[in-house]
């Protein structure tokens, strides 16, 4: 089985989620079963998923730490301007 395939078990991403939440709820002291709370946990969750497919998609080319910080970027402060 794939890590990723794993991470759809059972207890996979929803106990990440959990895990998330709880850090978040730490951090803030927000209910860890609030929307806001569970939302912002999830999309770290797929944000630090994607930037890992990123990196084994190119070859584990680039600096995976770099590529999760810009995932982090986006979460925090959304899409960059386009290029012109």
């Amino acid at each position: 089985m794939s890590l990723i395939g794993g991470l759809w078990d059972a207890g996979g991403l929803t106990g990440i989620g959990r895990t998330f939440a709880d850090a978040i709820t730490g951090r803030t002291g927000l209910d860890a079963d609030g929307l806001e709370v569970r939302v912002h946990a999830m999309s770290l969750i797929g944000g630090l998923l994607e930037a890992t497919m990123s990196w084994a998609e190119h070859g584990h080319r680039d600096d995976s730490a770099d590529l999760a910080d810009r995932a982090i970027d986006v979460i925090e402060h959304g899409l960059p301007a386009a290029k012109s």
